[in-house]
């Protein structure tokens, strides 16, 4: 879809961001000041940043203006249930290249509401692993179907 040579399912908190699933990028976390992730999480929308060079939120970024040299960002926010912000679900790319079209745009934003669904769904199982809740019926059938 984007033909970016880095993709990123990045996690946030205070002092970091943390990458869930990477692609492309050998660094497993930054400071949550280095992150672009940082800005994409404050709106509602995608982040579209097609030359960082150029884009006074990120320009002076140390991945910018040092390794691994940062161009072109775009990033949908992770909103979890209840509206908090976790993180992103990012591609970028070391060249300015043009804005996503809005087809491309819509597509990352529907990704990043699937990554949290699988978030949540991962989260959910862990708890029923702990024995902290009971196993939904759909799945219990499932699981006995099967065997």
């Amino acid at each position: 879809m984007f033909n970016v040579p880095t993709a990123l399912v990045s996690l946030v908190d205070n002092d970091r961001q943390w990458f869930k699933a990477r692609v492309g990028l050998d660094a497993t976390q930054t400071s949550r000041d280095e992150a672009f992730c940082s800005h994409a999480i404050l709106g509602k929308t995608v982040m579209v940043v097609p030359d960082a060079m150029q884009d006074g939120r990120v320009m002076d970024n140390p991945l910018v203006i040092g390794t691994p040299g940062v161009r072109f960002y775009t990033g949908a926010p992770l909103i979890a249930e209840g509206g908090q912000r976790i993180g992103t679900l990012c591609v970028m790319d070391y060249k300015p290249r043009r804005p996503p079209t809005d087809n491309e745009t819509q597509a990352l934003a529907d990704l990043a509401e699937i990554v949290v669904a699988e978030l949540d769904r991962r989260r959910q199982r862990r708890a029923v692993d702990a024995g902290a809740v009971e196993e939904p019926a759909t799945t219990k059938r499932e699981t006995s179907s099967k065997t």
